[in-house]
């Protein structure tokens, strides 16, 4: 049996999430959108129907370089750049982009893996810290090694299902399977990205101990298992120093990415940033854009060690590639940890690129406005413009931002209020609901709000009102016509919105007591509620 639901009610139910905290405004946009992250940047929305492209986060730094499929996360420091390991776009985990079950699953067997076997590297696959922590809590301890289960898990390896040879490398990683380390290791040159990358998070579980064998990778005849051994030895840090001879060799590669790799994995050992930093500078020069982006996203991993890389960053925000400005631009953020003094250099480049057509790189954009602050009124108006997009949640991001500017952003919120675009009154409402009472000054244009056409900013509106408890008083009248509304959930808001402003709401328990005749026994609940809350 197939169940519908009306779309407000869909609606209604995540903002009571959103009131208990359980998903935030963009995740819920995420949700209603059905936005797939799993890195792809043309992505179709169905509530948009048009093509898309989410952004790589801003707050994690990977490089798409043609090694790995997903952004690599260890529980002691994250990698940063795949520098020609993968095959497409990173994914996305930071507090806009959510991962989907269909983001889960492809790695699920390495991503359990991970979280058992407990090696130096702990390393883990690409769903966030809260995805990272359940995964840890439910992982058994690992296994002893069974020979006969291990001779058949490496026979799997070479199966032509590359499913099946991802679960094998990841079971032989849980196993701490010593005597696959060889068929792993040729693993690091499978043509599918997703089993060489999982060929490298297992060696890299099984920790110091394979360290010789990896480093002897370095010396291989393909450049996919040169890179593949770098980027593992960078995954096991401190353990592998007895490498680092090995891989300041590697620095002098004949392939590009490989000497990022072995820069990157320097680093990662040693926290030597005056090997790595050189190589990795002309690295940037490289004309594959892929290759740069990785290198910058390297960079931003290094934070203030990578101050020397400034200047080329700076003059990197003039690239003829878009992805590549918004990257440099985060990176300087990143290493340089001063938005005020970067906020007269990057607003300006970031206006240029609030108009790309690319939905990732727009989004990018935003999100980056927010964490540089409202320093001045051109910041303010990107944002507000940007409240209008036509991805909806390139324009969950502008409000989320808006809402964590605070005051500066609150004129631009009420005029949102009266947009005739419900998507942007909406986003501009919740803004508001979730600013409280530093949004007093929106009280009045709250108070007109509840009567919109609309059932969601009417009950938003309610909400917003709530939030701003005994300041709120001046709705009193207009929150008692709203327990007459048609929508039960405009009446439910409103009846909690009363009880939250407290005594100073008295003028409203004679239509409490009747709301308590209300057929629907949520608002019934929340009237009884709130005249006992009032009478206090």
């Amino acid at each position: 049996m197939i169940i519908l639901v009306p779309d407000e009610t869909v609606l209604f139910m995540f903002t009571k999430f959103m009131k208990l905290g359980v998903v935030g405004a963009a995740g819920v946009g995420l949700i209603l959108a059905q936005q797939n992250v799993n890195g792809q940047r043309d992505t179709v929305i169905p509530a948009v129907g048009g093509v898309t492209k989410p952004p790589i986060s801003s707050n994690q730094y990977w490089g798409c370089l043609g090694y790995c499929n997903g952004p690599l996360r260890s529980t002691n420091n994250q990698y940063w750049g795949c520098l020609g390991y993968c095959n497409a776009p990173l994914n996305s985990n930071n507090d806009v982009y959510v991962p989907t079950q269909e983001t889960v699953t492809p790695f699920t067997p390495m991503f359990a893996a991970a979280a058992a076997a407990g090696s130096n590297a702990k390393f883990l696959f690409p769903f966030g810290d809260l995805m990272n922590k359940m995964a840890t809590m439910q992982a058994p301890p690992p296994p002893e090694p069974d020979p006969v289960e291990v001779a058949r898990l490496t026979k799997q390896l070479a199966d032509e299902n590359n499913k099946l040879r991802v679960q094998a490398a990841a079971e032989l990683a849980k196993r701490k399977a010593k005597a696959a380390v060889k068929p792993l290791m040729s693993m690091l040159r499978d043509p599918d990205p997703v089993v060489r990358t999982s060929a490298a998070a297992a060696l890299a579980h099984l920790g110091k101990d394979v360290v010789g064998d990896v480093t002897q990778g370095l010396y291989a005849e393909d450049r996919m298992t040169r890179m593949g051994s770098a980027m593992t030895l960078g995954m096991i840090g401190e353990p592998a120093k007895t490498a680092i001879t090995a891989l300041k060799g590697s620095l002098i590669d004949t392939d590009v990415k490989v000497r990022g790799h072995a820069a990157q994995a320097i680093y990662r050992i040693s926290k030597d940033a005056k090997t790595a930093l050189p190589v990795l500078l002309k690295c940037m020069q490289d004309e594959d854009e892929h290759v740069r982006v990785g290198v910058i996203n390297a960079l931003a991993m290094m934070g203030a060690d990578a101050k020397p890389a400034e200047p080329e960053l700076k003059a990197r925000l003039t690239d003829a590639v878009p992805l590549i400005q918004i990257k440099a631009a985060e990176a300087l953020l990143e290493i340089t940890k001063d938005p005020k003094g970067l906020a007269p250099v990057l607003i300006p480049v970031l206006e240029k690129l609030a108009g790309n057509e690319d939905a990732g790189i727009r989004a990018e954009v935003v999100a980056l406005i927010g964490q540089l602050g409202i320093h001045d009124a051109k910041a303010v108006e990107l944002l507000q413009i940007a409240t209008r997009d036509k991805d909806s949640n390139v324009g969950q991001i502008a409000l989320s931002a808006l809402y964590h500017a605070g005051d500066p952003a609150v004129p631009s919120l009420i005029k949102g209020l009266t947009d005739l675009n419900v998507q942007v009154r909406f986003r501009s409402v919740t803004a508001l609901a979730q600013m409280g009472p530093k949004a007093e000054k929106a009280i009045p244009a709250l108070i007109n709000a509840l009567s919109d056409s609309d059932i969601s900013i009417r009950w938003e509106a309610a909400l917003a009102l709530g939030k701003m408890k005994s300041l709120a008083k001046p709705a009193v009248e207009k929150l008692i016509d709203a327990l007459e509304d048609p929508a039960y959930q405009v009446r439910l808001m409103a009846a909690e919105a009363l009880g939250e402003i407290g005594p100073d709401a008295k003028a409203a328990l004679d239509a409490l007591k009747k709301a308590q005749n209300d057929k629907r026994g949520e608002v019934v609940d929340a009237a009884r509620l709130a005249i006992k809350t009032i009478s206090k």
